[in-house]
């Protein structure tokens, strides 16, 4: 019904399940969980491949129609029994459900009525399988979507809140069993990786949210690492850092953490470590109604600036700091890449706060103490109301020195 009401009179909004991708040369599925568009799943509920769904106005009323996979017994065999007709309509309450098979005569018939239609990005691709292709390249001009549905899934319902929590939880839950992992002999940065992926899927998510950044050493400073080749050696001064999150009923969870593979910083990381949480902290409080992305951002960079002065690292802090410093979270882990990180935060806007520094080996600016030592600290947040803080989704995994100090001594 939001997507309706946002649409001119006289529209019609088509999005399509992308199909699974096969390994090469082959019918088997590459990756064993699939993944649909996260505005197929906004508008429908449903997560299969193979479906699509139309929105319009019909007398005055959002009307939603959702077609789904032709009766196949070939591929009911292999790949199991698609979502129903039936199932559509009365467990995912769609106006209507059709075969797929009957999509191409509907576009032709939007187009016979002079619709003005709008579609994601993905949807032409997605319908490549489907025969329904041709009929989409002839519905005329295609007006994009997503400017008009990502501000719908920006501020989230509090059904969604309460599964970002859960994604949260199971995430933190899991990142512990992982930090308990590296602590042991013989631990990998792929060892602690499949510890957590292990953890998030035990505790009920789907998948993982994005590859896991795990990392020791210099391998933090490699900010979208994935390698996972190097043996934890427990050294003074040896910080681990792991970026990862998963997916729970299609909401994404998205944390970082550092902590000393050894048990405790020594004098340089915690000095770098309390540089860092401290910019974190500041830039959090910023999370609240009438700020901005932006604004965190210019924010983040003023204070890194600062830090790196006090380290005793020379050099602009762009240098150090490539990235946001934060983003929109949701049913994407960059959610609603159509709402402009200038635009006013509102209650119920799930983000990250995730300022980083990451200091390499062969710098001279950099002190030697510090060289080859990268860090960032990321937690999820909700835009509370009145101007209230920002709720720490993450909260359960400690982040000040001491405590991640004593969260080792906890689990070793």
């Amino acid at each position: 019904a939001g997507l309706a009401a946002r649409l001119p009179a006289g529209a019609a909004a088509l999005v399509a399940a992308p199909p699974r991708d096969m390994l090469p040369g082959t019918v088997i599925p590459a990756l064993q969980s699939y993944r649909t568009s996260p505005d197929m799943m906004y508008l429908s509920g449903i997560t299969q491949e193979g479906c699509a769904a139309l929105v319009r106005q019909v007398e005055g009323k959002a009307h939603l129609t959702v077609f789904v996979p032709d009766a196949d017994a070939v591929v009911d065999k292999w790949d199991g029994r698609p979502i129903t007709q039936q199932a559509a309509a009365e467990v995912f309450g769609a106006d209507d459900a059709r075969p797929m098979s009957a999509l191409p005569r509907a576009l032709r018939q939007l187009r016979a009525e002079g619709l003005t239609f709008f579609a994601d990005e993905g949807t032409r691709a997605a319908l490549a399988r489907s025969g329904a292709r041709l009929a989409y390249d002839h519905v005329g001009r295609v007006e994009p979507l997503a400017p008009h549905l990502h501000p719908l899934r920006w501020r989230k319902s509090p059904p969604e809140l309460a599964l970002l929590r859960r994604a949260a939880a199971a995430t933190c839950a899991a990142f512990e069993e992982g930090i308990a992992h590296s602590l042991r002999e013989g631990a990998t940065e792929a060892t602690v990786a499949v510890t957590v992926e292990a953890g998030c899927r035990l505790r009920g998510a789907d998948r993982m949210a994005y590859p896991s950044v795990s990392a020791v050493g210099e391998s933090v400073n490699v900010i979208h690492y994935s390698r996972w080749d190097r043996r934890v050696t427990h050294a003074p001064g040896e910080l681990f850092g792991l970026d990862a999150g998963c997916e729970l009923a299609g909401m994404c969870s998205d944390i970082t953490r550092a902590w000393p593979t050894s048990g405790t910083f020594t004098p340089a990381t915690r000095d770098f470590y309390c540089a860092i949480l401290e910019v974190h902290k500041e830039c959090m409080a910023l999370a609240v109604e009438g700020q901005t992305l932006d604004s965190m951002q210019q924010r983040a960079i003023e204070l890194l600036e600062r830090a790196l002065r006090r380290l005793g690292v020379r050099g602009d802090v762009r240098q150090y700091f490539p990235h946001n410093v934060g983003h929109y979270l949701g049913m994407d882990v960059h959610d609603c890449k159509m709402v402009a990180n200038s635009t006013p935060m509102q209650s119920r806007v799930a983000l990250t706060c995730e300022p980083a520094l990451y200091l390499p080996a062969d710098a001279h600016e950099v002190p030697k103490e510090l060289r080859g030592v990268g860090m960032r600290i990321e937690d999820m947040l909700v835009v509370s109301e009145d101007g209230a803080p920002p709720e720490v989704l993450s909260s359960a995994l400690p982040i000040e020195a001491d405590d991640v100090e004593a969260l080792l001594a906890r689990l070793r």
